[in-house]
């Protein structure tokens, strides 16, 4: 059985995933706000966006990106999430 499958087969196990993912973004989030050199606080940014990118967490990879400032890092995050909106 494929892992897909699993999850489609299993809601708690499904529900216990999505719950340890907001758990893990959130906790990822209030670290990347101590951060203090900015380059790295986008670094640190791009990963948490491409997490909710690959998580189908849209709305929020979009509005975190729209923080991002540094140019460089914004076009690997486009790389890296095909159809982010860069507006």
């Amino acid at each position: 059985m494929s892992l897909p499958g699993f999850l489609a087969d299993d809601p708690d196990f499904r529900n216990a995933e999505i719950e340890r993912y907001k758990r893990l973004r959130d906790e990822a989030l209030s670290q990347v706000a101590t951060v203090d050199d900015e380059f790295y606080r986008n670094f640190a940014m791009h990963q948490i966006v491409r997490l909710c990118w690959k998580a189908n967490d849209l709305e929020l990879a979009e509005a975190l990106f729209s923080r991002v400032d540094d140019d460089l890092i914004r076009e690997h995050i486009v790389a890296d999430c095909p159809g982010i909106s860069v507006s």
